[in-house]
């Protein structure tokens, strides 16, 4: 009879137990059930033994066959089953790494306790170059605000930003922002706007003349540039975001986490 996973009365792990070679017996077990399954003496879609079964083929605890058998499910060889057992899923461990944003503010994290410092602002009608920028035609009619951002306690910038939004939403940028809000959280929160789609693009520049005074630093210095393209429900671009960041001046993290490719 196949092991069901709630059924299995609580085991304390006794300490490791090591085979000849001096590795983890779990370890040794995992591999030795690994090469099984991938020369197809247990084929995908089959059982493997039932614990009680692997513990009299391998004379070994319960618990160590249950660290084998964990091993064997991190890898992406196996599902546990309730009341089914332990079911071969793949032959071979397959795995990527994938960029993880949990939620559309981490598009970009800037510091805590941040402000945005207007600069200028004016309504503008799209040049060709900016057209460019903006993927709409030439001529269109936008409001555009540059910035600078600046953390509390620090008198440097850590970023300048060059922000365009259709004129329907242009009011953001008379709204109390005391937490620092990115733009496309003020659309969201004061148009009720819900964003259906980012697209980043980040590549390596430099410091030019025209930001070295706003930025307080040296024109030619490296720099990490920043295009963002916000989309809403309809298709159309609503706000796009210019941003420059000096070196050693900020820093830009992602969080990457390891899932397995469906098999």
């Amino acid at each position: 009879m196949s092991d069901t996973i709630n059924d299995l009365e609580p085991v304390e792990p006794p300490a490791p137990r090591r085979g000849p070679a001096g590795r983890p017996r779990w370890l040794e077990i995992q591999t030795e059930l690994a090469a099984d399954v991938k020369a197809g003496r247990v084929p995908i879609g089959g059982l493997l033994p039932t614990e009680h079964e692997l513990c009299a083929r391998f004379g070994a605890s319960r618990f160590t066959v249950r660290q084998a058998l964990k091993g064997l499910q991190e890898a992406g060889l196996i599902e546990r089953r309730s009341g089914v057992g332990s079911l071969v899923v793949a032959s071979e461990p397959r795995e990527a790494f994938i960029q993880s944003l949990t939620s559309m503010s981490e598009i970009l994290r800037y510091p805590a306790e941040t402000s945005r410092v207007e600069l200028s602002r004016q309504a503008i009608r799209a040049s060709v170059e900016q057209a460019h920028l903006l993927l709409c035609n030439a001529g269109e009619e936008w409001s555009r605000l540059q910035a600078v951002r600046i953390a509390r306690g620090s008198k440097l910038p850590f970023s300048f930003a060059d922000i365009f939004v259709r004129p329907t939403y242009a009011a953001i940028f008379d709204l109390p922002n005391p937490t620092g809000e990115p733009a496309f959280r003020q659309i969201e929160t004061y148009f009720g706007l819900r964003i259906g789609h980012a697209r980043v693009e980040i590549f390596a520049g430099q410091i030019t003349d025209d930001l070295a005074g706003p930025m307080q630093i040296e024109a030619g210095t490296p720099a990490l540039i920043m295009i963002r393209r916000y989309t809403g429900p309809d298709g159309k671009i609503f706000l796009v975001t210019y941003t420059v960041h000096p070196a050693n001046r900020f820093v830009f993290t992602m969080d990457l986490e390891r899932r397995r490719e469906p098999t």
